[in-house]
């Protein structure tokens, strides 16, 4: 920007509205090419999203062991229970089943409504991929990274066809990912404090998605340790700013690893305890 200023500056015929012209003028010039990419790469994202959108699979049910998802969250809606037969449910965390269930509240029971999520999910997603991938890889390789897997056949036809948590994991496990540098680099105590909200409910929305979320707890950790190397400082600034994100999240993975199960008719070793007794 100086270096723009200066070089307008030295034309003394230029008012100084002329010169804030010329530099503003050449601040877009320089910046086009990198908001024309975003906005391509973004496009791109958006239409594979709609293809996922409209080419689901179309059947009147679930086919396939999705099904489980779909049966208890008709149980949370009909009884206020996660679980099946009255046995409750120990493996797999309530999240993505309390998402279809707000669907089937609000749209009716059906498969194509969770499918239509999925693709949802699946577009956000890849969307905040880019955005933080392209904080810190070239442009290039980051749109590399998500065009070809949200184009990819395999994924395309896994997307159209099952409700699994993988996908809208993505899309939290990357809302938090971008909501720790924002909130990082935030300028202001409000914004850090709105960044650590998300930053927050991201993480705990993970977890009750997928136990394999504690991930981002261990990496918020690994994170504090090892600016204890370098600015012991700056490392305890990090560790009051991220005490509620681990606080909350490890109270929340305590409360559901502890979910005792109900007794099996056929009993499989290491199933379906909790990760601890595992």
């Amino acid at each position: 920007i100086s270096r723009i200023s200066r070089r307008c500056g030295g034309e003394g015929a230029l008012s100084l509205r002329g010169r804030m012209v010329r530099t503003m003028y050449a601040l877009s010039i320089h910046e086009s090419p990198s908001r024309a990419a975003d906005i391509l790469v973004f496009a791109l994202i958006f239409i594979f999203g709609a293809f996922a959108f409209v080419f689901h699979q179309h059947s009147s049910d679930f086919l396939q062991e999705d099904v489980f998802f779909a049966d208890c969250a008709r149980s949370l809606l009909q009884h206020g229970f996660y679980g099946l037969s009255g046995r409750p449910e120990t493996t797999q965390p309530p999240g993505l089943s309390a998402i279809l269930a707000m669907l089937f509240l609000i749209f009716g029971y059906g498969h194509a409504i969770c499918l239509h999520a999925m693709a949802v999910f699946e577009t956000l997603g890849f969307g905040i991929t880019y955005a933080v991938l392209r904080r810190h890889l070239p442009r290039s390789v980051a749109a590399g990274i998500c065009v070809l897997l949200i184009s990819s056949p395999i994924y395309f036809e896994w997307a159209t066809r099952m409700v699994v948590p993988a996908i809208p994991l993505l899309f939290t496990t990357m809302t938090a990912l971008l909501a720790f540098e924002k909130c990082e680099s935030a300028s202001t105590s409000l914004r850090r404090s709105f960044w650590g909200i998300v930053l927050t409910s991201m993480v705990v929305a993970s977890l009750m998605i997928a136990s394999a979320a504690m991930a981002l707890l261990g990496a918020i950790i690994a994170v504090i340790v090892i600016t204890f190397f370098t600015d012991r400082r700056f490392a305890m600034v990090r560790v009051w700013r991220f005490a509620p994100v681990l606080l909350i999240g490890f109270l929340v993975l305590g409360i559901w690893m502890q979910r005792k199960p109900a007794a099996m008719e056929w009993v499989l070793p290491g199933f379906p305890a909790p990760y601890l007794d595992q």
